[in-house]
Formats: structure tokens, sequence, C-alpha cells
């Protein structure tokens, strides 16, 4: 999974590349703490992927080898996790992404089962929808899944090289990315509808309107500031900057609404703010950004204190970002 692949651009696409001498804007935001082990057990990891958080502010990761979805408090705290390993409902194999809705619901792209399953926030098992396939509407490796503002559900249906969207219900409704997207990884929607979609068969991140025409696109494998190097999960914080969990490189990134990189940080390493294998980041309501740091098997959480960036000298502003 996320294996490197060369760029194609389908004719007409718009595409911003980034060379290494891109200029941050903004200084990355300091961490604040982590938690986390390898392990079974409780509060541990095997594999973090997908995280999410609710209107509540608790933290949902999904545990991939461990085949459960875990609950936290925003601080750490373990609260709960249900799952085993099968094919039934609420079992899971290599769950991955992992999304709630305004409804509190908890939907997890069950991957190895080439399925979507819906949850209570207390794990009581509601339906499922998916199944495997390649027909418009079925599921080959689904690596994640998102909630629209009007409950549409959009799921990256990785191997099948698109995005199936499906109602509040897990009724199909359509696809996008259509002999667009090579390997979709990552899908989120912000506020408008617009539906951002991170590829890492081509290492950019592609942007759809409401309706599902294509309007932007960004990106190209590499290790300088605003390349990729098969991006991951992706999110939105509620000025409409998307954050993307750039896998390969061990970090996170930061563009604008319109694609121009803000931030980035983190380097490959086990002491607090490094990274080894970024594999999702969410966003909570209050602004903290919370990082699957898969290799560690732990997550991370960071924020933007409050100490004006204006007083900071670009000295110091610079000598935070990490390669």
């Amino acid at each position: 999974m996320f294996a490197r692949r060369v760029l194609l651009i389908s004719a007409g696409l718009v595409c911003l590349s980034y060379g290494p001498s891109a200029a941050v804007t903004e200084p990355p935001p300091q961490f604040l703490t982590m938690w986390g082990s390898f392990g079974p057990g409780s509060g541990q990891f095997n594999v973090p992927w997908g995280i999410t958080v609710d209107a509540a502010g608790y933290v949902y990761v999904a545990d991939q080898w461990n085949h459960r979805v875990c609950k936290f408090t925003d601080v750490g705290e373990f609260v709960l996790s249900w799952g085993s390993t099968g094919t039934g409902p609420g079992q899971f194999r290599q769950l991955a992404g992992i999304a709630t809705d305004h409804a509190g619901r908890i939907f997890v792209a069950d991957y190895g089962n080439s399925r979507v399953q819906v949850f209570t926030s207390d794990g009581a098992f509601l339906t499922q929808f998916g199944g495997y396939g390649s027909d418009p509407g079925q599921l080959a490796d689904p690596y994640d899944v998102a909630v629209g503002p009007s409950g549409t559900v959009y799921v990256a249906n990785h191997r099948n090289r698109r995005i199936e969207e499906y109602d509040a219900n897990g009724a199909f409704v359509g696809t996008l990315g259509v002999d667009i997207l090579q390997a979709p990884s990552g899908v989120v929607v912000d506020v408008a509808g617009h539906v951002y979609v991170s590829d890492e068969g081509s290492d950019r991140v592609v942007a759809f309107d409401a309706l599902g025409n294509l309007i932007l696109s960004w990106g190209d494998g590499g290790v300088g500031p605003g390349l990729f190097d098969g991006p991951a999960g992706l999110d939105i914080d509620s000025a409409g900057n998307i954050y993307v969990a750039d896998h390969g490189n061990s970090r996170i990134q930061k563009f604008s609404p319109s694609g121009s990189l803000l931030s980035y940080w983190g380097t490959v390493g086990t002491g607090p703010g490094d990274f080894s294998v970024t594999l999702d980041v969410a966003i909570g309501r209050d602004g903290s950004i919370y990082v699957t740091d898969a290799g560690n098997s732990r997550v991370q959480k960071f924020g933007y204190l409050s100490v004006s960036a204006a007083a900071m000298s670009w000295g110091s502003v610079k000598s935070r970002y990490r390669r």
C-alpha cells in the first residue's frame, strides 16, 4: 500500500507544482501531547491509520492490524474500543479511514472487506454498504471515507481509481474522478461541498466542486516543500485550509484552499513532533491537529498556542521547519 507511482496529468488538468524553494508563509503548530505504544492492549496500537474527531471532542482511531476502533478523550485518555477480526457485522479486516457525521455516527472504511461500516459513537453496529467489485457502488480496497455537509458519504475507492458517493443511508448515488484519479487514498469535503482527494497514485491533491467538476490539482512527487511521497489522509480546518499526511515523507503539509503551501512540519524520528509514516490527520473543532504516527504506534496532537506569529522573528520560525 502507498507504493510510489509515476505522475500522469490528464488533458486540461490544472497542476500546481512546488519545488524545493517553495516558501512557507506561517509557522507550524506546536507539539502538545501524544499517546499510544505498540501492542494489543487498551490504548495501544498496531498501525494506527485513520483518525477523526466528533463534535464532543472525542478522538476515534482506526487501529488497522488490531482490527478495531479505539475511542479517546482529546488528551488521549482511553475510553473504549470495538471490533475483532472477521467478516461479520462489527468485524474488520485491516480497517483504514474513519469519519463522523453531524449525528455522531462513525463511518469506517473496512479495507480488507471492501465495505464501509457505520456505528454509534459507543460502537454499536448500525449498517454497512459497498461490497467487493468494480461496478459503480462497489468497492475494491477502500482507503478513506468522508461525510459532506448534506450527509453524502464519499469513499476513496483506491483500486477502482475513483470516489464513490452514497446517501446518508448508504444507497449508491454516483462517482467522482473517473479517468482522473489513479489511486485515491484520502477524501474530505468542505462546508461548500467541495471534495478534496489525495491521489497517492500521482502524488497530488485533486479538488472537485459540489457538482463533481474538476476545479484544481496541485503537487508532484518529491521531498521538497509542497511535494508529496504518497499523500495519504487529509482534513480541512474552519478557514478552509487543507492538511495532508505526506506519508512517505513522514510529515504534515498545510495548504490554502487554492493549493498554496502555508507550512509543513515533521521529520523522521521517535521524539515529540517526529514521525514515522504519517497516515492521517484530523482537525478538532477547537483547531487542534491530530496525526496518526503509524510507524511509532501513536497519535500526536498539535495546536497553535496564543502567541502572536507576528511577534516571532522569521529566524526563529524557519528554524522550526524540518525536512
